[in-house]
């Protein structure tokens, strides 16, 4: 099998090491041994959605989604969910990947099925995000950004955030502005600025990728290129995101129980009152609701612009964080305050 240069964090240093995919596939097993894991797993209709899906039964991936099978099930014993496993067959099974059905639809069924999570993680604090980077799949990236609930601030048990992997694959494979783009708008400034287990931000590894750029390559001047791009906008973006944002300060307001700052930004028309963090996806009607500040919860709630149905990267809305702080009378006043506000919409 040819060779090929593959990028290897262990233990978060950055290891480039010649692999083939039998190394890498070790992790994931082969289409043969995944179904008879399957098989070997209990009856059930988990395990009916994991064997249609691998082999590539859409309408009945389809059906079993609809009758609300659960489409995070993992019934193969190496901890990856059955859309993680998915990913990685969409690679090892390139050539063929037609002839046996895997296709991206349902990849698609599966993660815009409601239930989805896409922020589970496997026994190395994996996401599909990360997994889908490390395999190169840009396909799958970007179908994973543009879900709603996809959390890009998350790191694994090396500590490497998605923009640690990124930066590492510029070394093998151009950079993908329009996944760039999309990673950078959904960070928090302590992504862009985290290090992982052996003290390296994503620029460290960038720029240690660029000192080992052989300058007598023919695209070394251009590869040179895009990685000081890279690192400018990284930078860029963690001077932008260092300035609190409306907000973010509102939402820090909020923290402090600071009334007279919450009825000042409450007043600014440019305030977007169902903005949502970058870190799980709150809202500010969320961290009124964990104050437990009935002041403050009915100061959020008069806003006419409020989303009572907004979910965090949980999926879960204001009536569950108030059922969760045992706030019974955030609960009621939640729900009064949506009666009222469908009846004057």
């Amino acid at each position: 099998m040819k060779r090929t240069l593959n990028i290897v964090f262990f233990m978060g240093a950055l290891h480039v090491l010649p692999a083939s995919f039998a190394s890498v596939a070790r992790n994931f097993g082969n289409l043969n041994d995944i179904l008879n894991q399957i098989m070997a797993s209990d009856d059930s209709l988990e395990r009916d959605l994991s064997k249609a899906a691998l082999l590539g039964h859409v309408n009945e991936v389809n059906f079993l989604l609809k009758a609300d099978v659960d489409p995070n099930c993992r019934c193969t014993n190496n901890s990856l969910t059955l859309a993680m496993q998915m990913v990685w067959l969409r690679l090892q099974l390139d050539s063929f990947f037609n002839t046996l059905g895997l296709t991206l639809a349902i990849f698609e069924l599966l993660i815009h099925s409601p239930k989805f999570d896409p922020n589970l993680y496997n026994k190395n604090g994996e996401t599909i995000l990360h997994l889908a980077i490390k395999l190169r799949d840009e396909k799958i990236t970007e179908m994973l950004l543009e879900l709603p609930r996809i959390n890009v601030n998350v790191s694994d048990f090396w500590k490497n955030t998605p923009f640690h992997l990124l930066a590492a694959m510029t070394l093998s494979k151009p950079i993908n502005w329009s996944i760039v783009n999309k990673l950078i708008q959904q960070a928090s400034v302590n992504t862009l600025r985290a290090q992982n287990s052996r003290g390296k931000t994503a620029i460290d590894i960038l720029e240690i990728i660029n000192d080992s750029i052989d300058e007598t390559s023919p695209k070394a001047e251009a590869m040179k290129n895009d990685i000081y791009t890279l690192i400018n906008i990284i930078k860029e973006a963690i001077i932008e995101k260092s300035i609190p944002s409306l907000e973010e300060q509102l939402r820090d307001a909020i923290i402090e129980e600071n009334l007279n700052e919450i009825e000042f930004q409450m007043r600014n028309p440019n305030l977007n009152i169902n903005w949502q963090d970058h870190e799980g996806g709150h809202t500010l009607l969320m961290f009124a609701i964990t104050t437990g500040n009935l002041e403050i919860l009915t100061l959020i709630l008069q806003h006419p612009d409020i989303d009572f149905n907004l979910t965090d990267n949980a999926g879960k809305n204001a009536i569950d964080y108030a059922m969760d702080n045992c706030n019974e009378y955030a609960s009621e006043y939640i729900r009064e305050a949506m009666a009222q506000h469908l009846s004057c919409s």
